[in-house]
């Protein structure tokens, strides 16, 4: 059948990643596929543990793409644990990811967790930085990464494998001490 034009760029031209910060081009972009396994996980009222936390201000904050889409979570003074978490299918031996968009509001840490606490990393959102990384059994972490978006936004991501077949949790805790 004949080329029909549906747009006046052409989308066959290879994609270049950049660095979010600098704008420094970082070379051709591959990605592989991945399949989100959290629906609606841009709203953190959708997840199915919610403690501690008083209010979930949804779509209240700009978020790192300039859209006005992140949430704000406000802690109650009732319990010092804060948490929001979702439970997800896993798979024996299949590596998962939990990657997050946070920002300090008045916390300081995350402590993200994957595999119901197994791998976790512990995140200093004033200074950017991954101070705990607990590699656990029964699971393996293979990457605990931390980027900087700028304008307080970081993306963390912890990746581990999945020691069975079920259900597990993907937590993140707020903390003011990081433990």
């Amino acid at each position: 059948t004949p080329y029909i034009r549906t747009t006046s760029q052409a989308l066959a031209a290879p994609r270049f990643d950049h660095d979010p910060v600098t704008g420094e081009s970082l070379g051709l972009l591959v990605e592989e596929a991945r399949t989100n396994l959290l629906p609606d996980s841009e709203d953190a009222s959708s997840y199915d543990v919610i403690v501690g936390i008083h209010t979930i201000d949804t779509d209240s904050q700009v978020s790192p793409d300039g859209q006005q889409t992140a949430d704000n979570l406000i802690g109650d003074s009732s319990t010092s644990a804060k948490a929001v978490a979702y439970n997800y299918s896993t798979v024996l031996n299949r590596y998962d990811t939990l990657s997050v968009f946070m920002k300090d509001a008045g916390f300081g840490y995350a402590i993200m967790a994957l595999n119901s606490g197994a791998t976790l990393a512990s995140v200093d959102l004033q200074l950017g930085t991954i101070s705990i990384v607990n590699r656990g059994l029964p699971t393996d972490a293979t990457d605990v990464s931390i980027k900087d978006y700028g304008d307080g936004w970081y993306r963390v991501s912890v990746t581990g494998q999945g020691n069975s077949t079920g259900s597990r949790g993907a937590e993140i805790f707020l903390s003011n001490d990081g433990v």
